[in-house]
């Protein structure tokens, strides 16, 4: 009896000491480390995520859990076979991996990571469990790797073929085919044609008109001089909270890829661009001193960003676009009456392109006001074409074709 007592003493000691041990050691020594393949890709592409565990300790760990999470718009792609033997991917945000972790032992993996979502990253989190020899002592501790180089992620936005995914809303239903310049040259005129349906009174060549005893408009010739800007509204419905997240960030995130799609149309033809927005960047970025310094207040929330100046400037601009907060600072109302009330300021050459998810009759008063300036405006709407009805014939405005009805649709193609 005495003999089966100390064994059980012993047993419960050597148990005591373990638990005590593992209790203020399981995270001893414990490192945790991420680095890319790379430090920049474009929506949609992969990245290599490469993970090091290294227990640098005398002491075992025999049971560890570790669950890698990656940030919203970026995800694991993992390759399962099906019951018909093909290989296809699935995606997922976190994976749970189980180990046993031998002392001074360092095990490494190779994840593939999908980039579905533009933005700034940085990768390294992980969710650590511990237990300790018998399994009743668990500890958890959440492990972040400090922001480096080889950890840090930029994601482009994509870019998109204009005169593919666009058509104007005065062709909706239409078979007319227009080529066209995003940005032309009143002054510089290719020759003449005869009016149609839509085509800008301002276009007309009244001598042509008497000559040819019909309406004629002149033909513009694409323009390598001027330089434009991009309006780019973070709203993504008429009505939203300001300040905050807009309520549906895909219609926004659009809008950004389109911008992105202007940027890349323009890149080859050594034109000049800005983006005006209502949102201020993060001061980390480098363009934020490019604000706008103006004594009002609502000057002071308008981000007008630095001219990008064909195909050296272009990564800048998409990297700019990467990082661009996804909230709105100041509400679109006033940002259009401030540039209205300020042309000087906001527009060079008399060229704008508003980009937005949606169109409003204020928007549409906007485009008014800026014509009775010498300012020309082009709508690009990524939301629905159920209010085109209310845009007069003399406002440009193109909208997204949906996927479904692209195929019977014509469009204004844009070079």
């Amino acid at each position: 009896m005495y003999i089966i007592l100390a064994v059980l003493s012993g047993i419960l000691l050597v148990y005591l000491i373990q638990y005590k041990l593992y209790a203020k050691k399981s995270f001893d020594g414990i490192t945790y480390n991420v680095t890319l393949n790379t430090a920049e890709v474009f929506e949609g592409e992969d990245v290599l995520f490469y993970e090091e565990i290294s227990n640098t300790k005398w002491l075992p760990l025999p049971f560890l859990k570790v669950e890698t999470y990656l940030p919203g718009g970026l995800r694991f792609r993992l390759i399962q076979s099906d019951s018909d033997g093909k290989r296809r991917s699935f995606f997922t945000s976190s994976i749970q991996s189980v180990f046993v972790l031998k002392p001074y032992e360092t095990i490494r993996r190779t994840w593939r990571v999908n980039c579905d979502v533009r933005g700034a990253y940085t990768l390294g989190e992980v969710m650590a469990v511990t237990n300790d020899l018998i399994g009743f002592n668990q500890q958890s501790r959440q492990i972040t790797v400090p922001p480096t180089a080889r950890n840090q992620l930029v994601v482009l936005p994509r870019t998109l073929e204009l005169d593919k995914e666009f058509t104007s809303s005065k062709y909706l239903s239409g078979d007319i085919l227009v080529r066209r310049s995003i940005v032309s040259d009143p002054l510089r005129i290719a020759g003449v044609r005869e009016y149609v349906n839509g085509d800008p009174m301002n276009r007309i060549n009244w001598k042509s008109t008497a000559a040819h005893n019909a309406l004629m408009v002149n033909v513009e010739e694409y323009t390598q001089r001027h330089s434009f800007r991009i309006i780019l509204n973070m709203n993504s419905r008429d009505i939203e909270r300001v300040p905050g997240p807009p309520a549906i960030p895909s219609l926004v995130e659009d809008c950004i890829t389109i911008v992105a799609s202007i940027l890349d149309t323009v890149a080859t033809e050594h034109i000049g661009v800005r983006i005006v927005t209502n949102v201020m960047p993060d001061e980390a970025d480098p363009l934020m001193s490019a604000a706008l310094d103006d004594t009002d207040e609502i000057g002071k929330s308008i981000f007008i960003s630095p001219s990008f100046f064909g195909t050296t400037d272009m990564i800048a601009a998409l990297r700019f676009l990467a990082r661009l907060p996804m909230r709105i600072d100041l509400s679109v109302e006033k940002m259009l009456d401030h540039i209205v009330a300020h042309p000087e300021v906001y527009v060079s050459d008399g060229n704008l392109v508003f980009v937005s998810a949606y169109i409003s009759e204020r928007m549409i008063y906007f485009a008014k006001e800026m014509e009775k300036r010498g300012v020309s405006v082009i709508f690009y709407i990524t939301g629905s074409v159920s209010n085109a009805a209310i845009i007069p014939d003399n406002v440009k405005v193109f909208f997204k074709i949906k996927p479904e009805a692209a195929p019977e649709k014509e469009k204004e193609a844009v070079s």
